[in-house]
């Protein structure tokens, strides 16, 4: 009967943390066996033995993706690529918020934007881009010319290519702005 109530004993100290040398769980980056060891709210895995914090449902910064959904809050999918990395977006990159776009750059509800002058002002990214006229200003707008550089990263219902008047003269074709 010692015996039972000696093994007993050990048994509640080793699962109860009855000692103050056997924690009763332990947090991100503490040692564990399976997940319900891991004591963290920010852990959600036992992997090889360490708890480890839960991975995000987004992509961060430098993280692959294949469109702009993919990455979390404040960042986009560059529109060229693959491969292609969570980033904040240049000019031509799809946007829905102003945070998505670098510094000086806004957001028109599908790509990161500015107002220009020469093509040049357009061009600094990844994406080829075009300075035209659009409502009395001149602002950036993504070049279309399929199969290469389509206008179907932006959604909506009109994602199609459009004849625009370029800011030197000529006729370009550019992405028109979704509905």
């Amino acid at each position: 009967m010692s015996l039972f109530f000696g093994v007993f004993g050990i048994l509640v100290l080793a699962c109860c943390g009855g000692g103050s040398d056997v924690p009763a769980c332990h947090y991100t980056g503490g040692t564990c066996t399976y997940v319900t060891d891991c004591c963290d709210p920010s852990a959600s895995a036992c992997s090889d033995g360490t708890c480890m914090p839960a991975a995000p449902s987004c992509r961060v910064s430098g993280q692959g993706c294949s469109q702009a959904s993919d990455c979390c809050t404040n960042l986009t999918c560059p529109r060229v690529g693959p491969p292609s990395t969570c980033r904040l977006g240049d000019i031509g990159d799809p946007c829905t918020t102003n945070g998505q776009c670098m510094n000086g750059l806004t957001c028109n509800g599908a790509w990161c934007t500015a107002g220009c002058k020469t093509m040049s002002d357009c061009n600094g990214g990844d994406s080829p881009n075009e300075c035209v006229l659009a409502g009395g200003v001149y602002q950036c707008f993504p070049l279309c010319s399929p199969p290469a550089y389509t206008c179907t990263v932006y959604g909506g219902t009109d994602t199609q290519c459009v004849n625009s008047i370029a800011v030197g003269g000529g006729t370009v074709s550019v992405c028109l702005l979704p509905n």
